[in-house]
């Protein structure tokens, strides 16, 4: 059946729509409507708003009993027509008005995936496409009016499995051609599936690390070394360090660290938190299954000591303190201790090897690193002997390499904050903690006539912080811009993140009293009088919900709250003759 939708309140004006909405009791599973370009049709016309055409139902809803709709082949003045024998389907040929939705569904309820299709709205007003599945809307696309538009929706996800489209706007008129129907895609709905887990080349038993590849049967993401856990024989093991990616349909890992004698193998832990892209995993429709049929490295390592805890000298440290191993440095050196005339790696949890030097007479080495990756990570340093075993990794060092100031990820106005209010906090997020944040980093961008003044700050440093906007008046909307060239500074000395204006916007709606409507003729009746009115040209910024109007002498009243139209009828009145 058909079901109405409310209108809704603009920011300037009231509009009101009506979408008809196709209910679907149950998806019915069956074929999809014919592909319609209605060359076949071309003597079509009918002057009803539910019309049924080659297995497709057209729903039209306006303020007209009933619209015209034909077959045309270029007459109408559209631009869907490429000869006299190429016809389309136009609706409201009469140029009646007032049309605000076209539903188009398959006769018999069943699903479809809409590929494509071609239209022309000729009143030069807006157009919305917006999918259904039964009751529930999909995400709209909206289109300019007066143009013709031939959108391609095979890659659109909200019309691969639907019910209905609707096509809404304000007194449009429409003509439709070229449908491109299709079988519905159906949602997956089962886990990934690791394949293998294989060991990648023909390691030596000594080697220090491994790299297993990991692959899925699809991509997969959310991927991280905590899904993954070491099993092993004898006296062997060692630790997944890393992780090459977080999604895809192969990755590597990385088992570090290895000692003893026997054998190691990474397998997946069951229940982890690993999707597909359609989100399936981690409990939604089950798990990604464990796995442990991978491949096993055989160890044999007789290691060093290890080296001693990697130290970020203080002449690369550029942070709040030249011992707290944050720097803005992407090549830093860093110096340790170790066994004379072992081969000192070092390692990074994010950046991977950094370089090798070897351990000097005194005991002591010192190593630069290579180019390193932004972000927090640790430092682990491994010895490798003459013969070739490596120590296991040192006691790790945690570094932040930090090149660059993060700059604001939102602006928004602070939960619960009301049109009418004059005073509202913007909440501030950095994408990491700051300092000298100040009022005078921020401007404000209005619409309309709405304005305010940035009051004050909550903190000076932080992650997050609220700016209060006071004195707002006017209507319109306000937002919370950062400044660019600000000192605004992070702990690793990096200064003036990026100006950010892309906050979301707070509408400003200042009430006012609204104008007095003007009084028309008044009507006597028996014990009665009706009283027409016209609603004020100034409404006060809100809808006006209710007129009442008063009798005098007698102080009889007629109308109130929800009284909107005219005229409005004051009973209780006494008869008189003069």
């Amino acid at each position: 059946m058909q079901q109405p939708c409310s209108g809704f309140i603009g920011r300037f004006s009231q509009l009101f729509c009506c979408v008809l909405l196709l209910w679907v009791s149950a998806v019915v599973q069956a074929a999809p409507p014919n592909d319609e370009n209605y060359n076949d049709n071309a003597s079509f016309s009918v002057s009803n708003n539910q019309f049924d055409l080659d297995g497709v139902r057209y729903t039209i809803t306006g303020s007209m009993a009933n619209y015209q709709s034909m077959t045309d082949n270029g007459s109408f003045v559209f631009g869907l027509s490429s000869s006299g024998t190429d016809y389309y389907l136009a609706f409201d040929v009469a140029n009646d008005g007032g049309i605000n939705s076209i539903s188009i569904a398959a006769t018999d309820g069943s699903a479809f995936r809409l590929r494509s299709l071609a239209f022309e709205e000729l009143s030069g007003n807006n157009v919305t496409i917006t999918p259904y599945n039964g009751l529930t809307a999909g995400a709209a696309l909206s289109y300019s009016g007066g143009s013709l538009h031939a959108p391609d929706l095979s890659g659109t996800t909200a019309f691969h499995n639907i019910t209905s489209f609707v096509i809404s706007g304000s007194n449009i008129i429409i003509g439709l051609d070229d449908l491109d129907f299709d079988t519905p895609l159906l949602p997956d709905s089962t886990p990934p599936v690791v394949s293998s887990i294989s060991l990648s080349g023909s390691p030596a038993a000594n080697v220090a690390s491994v790299t297993y590849a990991v692959s899925f049967n699809e991509s997969a993401q959310n991927i991280s070394t905590d899904d993954f856990q070491l099993t092993t024989t004898g006296s062997a093991s060692g630790t997944i360090s890393a992780v090459t990616a977080s999604a895809g349909t192969t990755v590597d890992i990385t088992v570090s660290s290895i000692s003893g004698t026997g054998t190691v193998r990474p397998d997946l832990k069951s229940n982890t938190n690993i999707t597909d892209t359609a989100g399936n995993g981690n409990n939604t429709n089950g798990y990604v299954a464990a796995y442990s049929a991978g491949t096993s490295h055989s160890v044999d390592r007789d290691a060093p000591a290890a080296p001693s805890t990697p130290d970020l000298t203080s002449a690369t440290d550029s942070g709040m303190s030249g011992s707290d191993n944050v720097t803005n440095d992407n090549t830093p050196n860093f110096i340790g201790s170790g066994e004379v005339g072992a081969t000192i790696t070092l390692s990074s949890s994010v950046s991977g090897s950094l370089g090798t030097t070897t351990v000097n007479g005194a005991g002591n080495w010192s190593l630069t690193a290579g180019s390193m990756t932004s972000g927090v990570q640790t430092i682990t340093a491994t010895a490798t002997d003459a013969a070739g075993n490596v120590s296991a990794a040192s006691a790790g060092l945690s570094v932040t390499i930090d090149t660059a100031i993060a700059g604001v990820s939102s602006t928004a106005p602070v939960g619960g904050a009301q049109s009418t209010d004059t005073s509202v906090g913007f909440s501030v997020n950095f994408g990491e903690s700051v300092s000298n944040i100040s009022t005078d980093d921020f401007a404000l961008g209005t619409t309309g006539g709405a304005t305010g003044t940035i009051a004050s700050v909550s903190a000076s440093s932080g992650a997050s912080v609220t700016v209060t906007v006071s004195g707002i008046s006017g209507n319109g909307s306000i937002k919370l811009n950062l400044n660019s060239g600000t000192d605004i500074m992070d702990a690793a000395g990096n200064q003036s993140p990026a100006a950010y204006t892309s906050g979301t916007a707070h509408t400003v709606a200042i009430p006012t009293v609204p104008g007095a409507p003007t009084i028309g003729a008044a009507t006597a009746g028996d014990g009665q009088v009706s009283v027409a009115f016209t609603a004020p040209g100034n409404n006060g910024g809100s809808a006006i919900t209710g007129y009442t109007v008063t009798a005098n002498p007698g102080g009889f009243t007629g109308g109130g709250n929800g009284f909107t139209s005219s005229p409005i009828t004051v009973t209780g009145l006494t008869n008189s003759n003069s």
